[in-house]
């Protein structure tokens, strides 16, 4: 779930819209300026950076005045959701080579959204079908490298990725697959080439 907006964010937030709705693009940053009779445009730039924190906004164009869109809304059309990148694919099986590239956006439902970072990525092969998680399914993952016992995670072993269950054992971690016929992969606690990238949010079924 998106955080709640101060008046100030939620103001400029319907101005940015309301620019969007008449002209066709965002408002510069000195016209937001003006419009709020800010002093100096670091209080425009941090109400920016708390909108697209909170994952109200998102910069399309890094350093570029008009370079950004409101998430999950168009001109004409009530906000029904989050937009959030979908990313390639990855393992639910052995690990596969993970890539990064964003194959589309996809709208989700804010209520299954924890935070700006979250992302979205398809999944491959079938270690976790029995937490109900199949090949093809989509899910949505918060970035963290911070994850408890039992959740199941989206985790890299050097350029590769898998999603498990995790578990931090004495002097390993635990990949466990939801797949009785498979084994699960163990990692010594100091290796350089492992690293957590998130915990999976939710789960999306496409027809």
């Amino acid at each position: 779930m998106r955080k709640e907006l101060t008046e100030k964010q939620s103001a400029m937030l319907t101005a940015i819209k309301d620019h969007i709705a008449e002209h066709g693009f965002p408002p510069t940053v000195r016209h937001l300026q003006e419009l709020f009779d800010f002093a100096s445009v670091n209080a425009v730039y941090q109400t920016m950076q708390a909108l697209e924190k909170k994952n109200y906004i998102r910069r399309v164009e890094k350093g570029l005045a008009r370079g950004l869109e409101v998430v999950g809304w168009r001109p004409g059309h009530e906000e029904t959701g989050v937009t959030l990148p979908l990313i390639g694919r990855i393992a639910a099986g052995p690990a596969i080579a993970a890539y990064e590239d964003v194959a589309e956006h996809i709208l989700v439902d804010p209520e299954i959204v924890g935070s700006a970072g979250d992302f979205a990525l398809h999944v491959q092969g079938d270690s976790m079908i029995e937490a109900g998680i199949h090949d093809g399914d989509i899910i949505i993952v918060q970035r963290t490298e911070q994850c408890r016992n039992g959740e199941i995670v989206v985790a890299l072993l050097g350029e590769d990725a898998t999603v498990k269950r995790f578990f931090k054992e004495k002097e390993n971690y635990r990949l466990q697959p939801e797949n009785s016929t498979m084994d699960p992969i163990i990692v010594a606690a100091d290796d350089p080439d492992f690293r957590l990238v998130g915990r999976v949010n939710a789960l999306i079924r496409r027809y």
